[in-house]
C-alpha cells in the first residue's frame, strides 16, 4: 500500500496544490507569531534588565491605579540611614504653547547606566533649560539655542534647548510620544504638581541594598514601595512584558482561525478526491486490500501533504518574521523590542510543523473514513457521478442548536454584565453552533436565492443551484471557510461603529461642544479668533463666550454668558431651549456648594446689579456657570471675550479640521483648543487602526478561504466531466457552462458574505456590549457602506475564484460523455 500511496501522490500532485497552500499559509502566520512573540519579549526583556540595576533600591507608587507619591516621600526617604543620594524622576504631558494638538511628556533627565544617552550638547543645568530627543531634532526645526515655550498651570514657561538625547533602545521611553527633559523643580513648576513618579536610591558605602529597602519601606508605609534594583527590573518585566504576551496570543488566536479555514478546505478536498477514486479504491478492495489498510495509505498521503506544506510553511513564516523586523527597524522603538535581532527558539519552529501536519492528517480522517466503507462490488457498477445528498444527523443538529443557543444565551449575559470573558466563550460556543448547522441553513439560503438567479440565468441557473445544493457537506465547508472571515470582519466594523456612536453620546453627555478655544488663565482672548475659527472650511458655526466675576448664591466665582440667538453651538437641546427662555445653568459642583436644585431660583449679582434666575442643572456644560448673555449684561457692566465655541459640519473630518484650526490660529499664541471633536477624532484613529490591523490579520484566513472556493470548484469540474460533458452534447455552449459554474460560485460566496455580514451584527452589537462600561450607553451603529463593501467583496472573490474551474469545465469535449472510466 505504501507504493499506492507514494504512485497517488506522484500522479495527483497538481490535486493537492490547494489543501498544501492553505495549510502552508496557515502555518506561515502561526510561525511568524510564535517568532515574533519570542523576539519582542526576549527584546523586551533585555531592555528591561538595566532598569535600576545601577541603584541600590528605586521607590514607585504602591500601586498602578495610584501611579504617583506625594512629596513628602523625598523627605521620608532622605532621613532613613543609609541613603546617600535620591535621583528623582517627575512626568508632566504638556503641551507647547499655541500648539494644543500636540502632547510633550516633560520629564526629569534619564538616569546614568539608562539606555539613554547624551548625544549634543549637555543636560540641563538650570530650571529653564531643556534637552529634546534625537527624534524631536529630526522632526522639528528644534535645534540647540532655540528657545520654546510650554503652557503650563500658571501660563506659558520658556526653556531655551541645550541638549539632544538618543532614547532609542530604552524602554521607558519606546511607547511613543515626544519627550523633553529639564530639572526637577521645572517640571513641577510646568505641571503645578510637586509628586513624584520614582525616586532612585544610591546608598552609602558597605550598605546592603535590602536591608536598605526594609528600612524604606518601613518608613514610607503605604505611601510607596521600595524595591531592590535587581527586583525593580524583574517586576517591571512581569509588568511590560504581559502586554507582549497579550499581543502574542492575539497573534496566535487569528492564526488558529487561519488554521480552522484550512482544516475546513482540507477536508473538503479529501472528501472530493475520495469520492472521485471510488471505483480504484473498490478495485484495491477486490484485489485484497482491507479497510485498514487503504486507510493508512490514504493517510500516509495526507502526511506527505501536511508535512511537506508545512515545512514550507515554516520557511515561510521564519522570513517573513525576519522581513517585519527588518521593515520595522526604521522605528525607535524597534530596538528596544527586538533586543539583538530576531529571536527563533526551536519549538518556534517545530511546533507550527507539527501543529499543521497534525491538523492535515486530522482534518482528512473522516472524509478518507467513509472513503473505506467501499464495497468491492462498486467496481462493477457504473461511475454515477458525484454523490447523492446526504442527510444531516440528528445528533449533529442536536449538538448545533444546543451551542448555538447556548453561546447566545452566554454572550448575551456577557454584554448585560459587562463580562469580557462570558462574552468570549458565548460568541465562540454560539459560532461553533452554527458552523455544525451550515449544513442545513447554507443549501436552503442557496435555494431562495438562487430561484431570482434561476430566472435570470435561465439553464445555466437552474444548473448552478443544484449543483450547489447536490452534496451539503461540500457546499456547507466551502461557505464555511468564506463565513469565518466575513463574520469576523463586519464583528470589527458594525462593533467598532457601536462604540463610536456611544461614544459620541457619552462625549456630548461630558461636552456638547465641538471645538473650545479659549485663552490661558488670566489672559484675554484676542477678538480675531472667532473670525479666525470662522473661516476654516468645514465650522459651521462659532459664537464668543463673554465672562465677568459675579455671586453666585453665597459663591464667588466667574460666570459666563452666550448669546442665545447663536446658542446652537451647542448640541444638547435641552440646554439650548432652556437658556432660549432666559434659565441659567450651573454645573453639578456648583450646584452642590450652593445649595441649589434644578428649578429653584438663584440671585446672580455683579458689580452692575442683581438678576434671580431659574437655575438648571447639567455635567456637560462648556462653563461652570453659563447664562444667557443679555442676563450676563445685566449684572456685569463690562464682561470680556473668554473663549469661542464652534459647532462643525455634520461628517467633517475632525482630525483634518482641528489641523487647520491650529494652522488658523498660529499667529495667536497663548489659545488653546480643546472640546469632544479632538477627542472623538482620537478615538477614531484608534478604532480604525484596530480595524485595519484586524483586517491585515484576517486576510490570511479570506485567503484560504477563496482558495478553498476555487480549489472546491475545480475537483468538482473534474467530478463531473461526464455530466459536463453529456450538457454539452444535448446543446449547451461553452458560456453557458462557464456561466453556470460561475453562477454556483457566486451562490456560495454571496451566502457566505450575507451569513457572516448578520453575524457580524449581531457579535459586534453583543461585543460593544460587553466591552463598554456601565456608564455608556450603547447605541447599535450600523456602517451599510462598509457592510455592503464587505459583502460585495466576498461574492467577487468567489467569482474571481471561479474564472479557472470555469474555464476548465467549458473546455469539456461532448465526446467524453461517451467514454467510461
Amino acid at each position: 500500500m505504501l507504493d499506492v500511496a507514494l504512485a497517488s501522490l506522484r500522479t495527483q500532485a497538481r490535486r493537492f496544490i490547494a489543501p498544501g497552500l492553505a495549510i502552508l499559509l496557515g502555518v506561515a502566520f502561526l510561525t511568524t507569531s510564535l517568532v515574533l512573540g519570542t523576539t519582542a519579549v526576549k527584546g523586551l526583556s533585555d531592555s528591561i534588565a538595566g532598569a535600576g540595576a545601577g541603584f541600590s533600591a528605586v521607590i514607585s507608587p504602591p500601586s498602578r491605579e495610584v501611579g504617583i507619591m506625594p512629596a513628602s516621600t523625598l523627605g521620608k526617604v532622605e532621613a532613613v540611614p543609609g541613603v546617600q543620594d535620591v535621583h528623582e524622576v517627575r512626568f508632566a504631558a504638556v503641551r507647547p504653547s499655541g500648539d494644543s494638538s500636540r502632547v510633550v511628556f516633560l520629564t526629569t533627565p534619564p538616569a546614568a547606566g539608562s539606555r539613554s544617552h547624551l548625544v549634543a550638547g549637555r543636560l540641563p543645568a538650570s530650571d529653564s533649560e531643556v534637552a529634546i530627543t534625537s527624534t524631536t531634532r529630526d522632526s522639528t526645526n528644534l535645534r540647540i539655542g532655540d528657545h520654546v515655550d510650554y503652557a503650563g498651570a500658571d501660563g506659558p514657561h520658556r526653556f531655551t534647548v541645550v541638549g539632544v538625547i538618543d532614547t532609542a533602545g530604552d524602554f521607558v521611553f519606546s511607547g511613543g510620544g515626544t519627550y523633553a527633559f529639564t530639572t526637577s523643580a521645572a517640571v513641577a513648576a510646568v505641571s503645578g504638581e510637586d509628586d513624584f513618579a520614582e525616586l532612585d536610591v544610591t546608598a552609602t558605602a558597605g550598605t546592603d541594598p535590602k536591608t536598605l529597602v526594609a528600612a524604606l519601606n518601613t518608613a514610607l508605609g503605604d505611601t510607596a514601595m521600595a524595591r531592590t534594583g535587581a527586583d525593580h527590573a524583574a517586576y517591571l518585566r512581569v509588568q511590560v512584558t504581559g502586554g507582549t504576551d497579550v499581543l502574542r496570543l492575539l497573534l496566535l488566536g487569528f492564526a488558529g482561525i487561519a488554521l480552522f479555514v484550512s482544516a475546513l478546505v482540507i477536508a473538503n478536498t479529501f472528501a472530493i478526491l475520495a469520492a472521485r477514486r471510488t471505483r480504484e479504491t473498490a478495485l484495491l478492495r477486490c484485489v485484497g486490500a482491507t479497510r485498514r489498510q487503504l486507510l493508512r495509505a490514504m493517510s500516509l498521503e495526507a502526511l506527505v501533504v501536511g508535512f511537506a506544506a508545512s515545512l514550507a510553511g515554516v520557511a515561510t513564516g521564519a522570513a517573513l518574521a525576519w522581513a517585519g523586523m527588518r521593515t520595522l527597524a526604521a522605528f525607535d522603538s524597534t530596538e528596544a523590542l527586538a533586543g539583538s535581532g530576531l529571536v527563533v527558539r526551536p519549538l518556534d519552529l517545530l511546533g507550527p510543523l507539527l501543529v499543521g501536519t497534525g491538523v492535515t492528517v486530522l482534518a482528512s480522517l473522516a472524509p478518507l473514513r467513509r472513503a473505506t466503507q467501499v464495497t468491492p462490488l462498486a467496481a462493477l457498477r457504473p461511475d454515477l457521478g458525484a454523490p447523492a445528498r446526504a442527510r444531516t444527523s440528528g445528533t449533529r443538529l442536536g449538538i448545533g442548536v444546543t451551542a448555538a443557543l447556548a453561546g447566545a444565551g452566554l454572550l448575551a449575559f456577557g454584554g448585560a454584565r459587562h463580562q469580557l470573558l462570558a462574552g468570549l466563550i458565548g460568541g465562540a460556543v454560539s459560532f461553533v453552533g452554527v458552523v455544525l448547522l451550515a449544513r442545513v441553513f447554507v443549501p436552503a439560503l442557496i435555494r431562495g436565492l438562487g430561484s431570482p438567479v434561476q430566472r435570470l440565468a435561465g439553464v445555466p441557473g437552474e444548473l448552478a443551484v443544484d449543483n450547489a445544493v447536490r452534496n451539503r457537506s461540500r457546499t456547507a465547508n466551502t461557505a464555511t471557510a468564506l463565513l469565518v472571515g466575513v463574520t469576523l470582519i463586519s464583528t470589527m466594523t458594525v462593533g467598532a461603529a457601536t462604540l463610536l456612536r456611544s461614544v459620541d453620546t457619552l462625549l456630548d453627555h461630558k461636552m456638547a461642544v465641538d471645538v473650545v478655544a479659549s485663552a490661558l488663565p488670566d489672559a484675554a482672548l484676542p477678538a480675531r479668533v472667532e473670525p479666525l475659527i470662522a473661516a476654516v472650511s468645514g465650522v459651521a458655526e462659532t459664537t464668543t463666550l463673554l465672562g465677568a466675576h459675579a455671586t453666585v448664591g453665597s459663591l464667588e466665582m466667574d460666570v459666563r454668558g452666550i448669546d442665545v440667538a447663536e446658542v446652537d453651538v451647542i448640541h444638547d437641546d435641552a440646554i439650548t431651549s432652556a437658556l432660549r427662555s432666559g434659565r441659567a445653568f450651573v454645573s453639578p459642583g456648583v450646584a452642590k456648594d450652593a445649595g441649589v436644585k434644578a428649578g429653584e431660583r438663584m440671585r446672580f449679582s455683579g458689580d452692575k446689579g442683581s438678576a434671580d434666575l431659574i437655575v438648571e442643572i447639567a455635567d456637560n456644560l462648556p462653563a461652570a456657570v453659563l447664562m444667557p448673555l443679555s442676563e450676563l449684561r445685566s449684572i456685569a457692566s463690562a464682561p470680556g471675550p473668554i473663549a469661542v465655541l464652534a459647532r462643525l459640519d455634520t461628517g467633517a473630518d475632525s482630525g483634518a479640521l482641528m489641523a487647520d484650526l491650529e494652522s488658523a490660529l498660529a499667529t495667536t499664541p497663548g489659545v488653546t483648543v480643546s472640546g469632544t471633536a479632538q477627542q472623538r477624532q482620537e478615538f477614531v484613529d484608534i478604532l480604525d487602526t484596530v480595524l485595519a490591523v484586524a483586517a491585515a490579520l484576517l486576510a490570511v484566513a479570506i485567503v484560504i478561504a477563496v482558495v478553498g472556493v476555487a480549489n472546491t470548484l475545480s475537483l468538482s469540474v473534474l467530478e463531473r466531466g461526464q455530466e459536463h460533458a453529456l450538457l454539452r452534447a444535448l446543446g449547451l455552449t461553452r458560456r453557458q457552462l462557464r456561466r453556470a459554474v460561475a453562477v454556483e460560485a457566486g451562490l456560495i460566496a454571496l451566502v457566505g458574505g450575507l451569513v457572516g455580514v448578520a453575524l457580524g451584527i449581531g457579535y459586534g452589537w453583543a461585543g460593544a456590549h460587553t466591552i463598554a462600561g456601565e456608564e455608556m450607553t450603547v447605541s447599535l451603529g450600523m456602517p451599510w457602506p462598509r457592510l455592503v463593501l464587505i459583502a460585495a467583496a466576498a461574492l467577487s472573490a468567489g467569482l474571481l475564484a471561479s474564472l479557472l474551474p470555469a474555464r476548465r469545465a467549458s473546455r469539456t469535449a461532448p465526446a467524453l460523455a461517451l467514454a467510461q472510466e
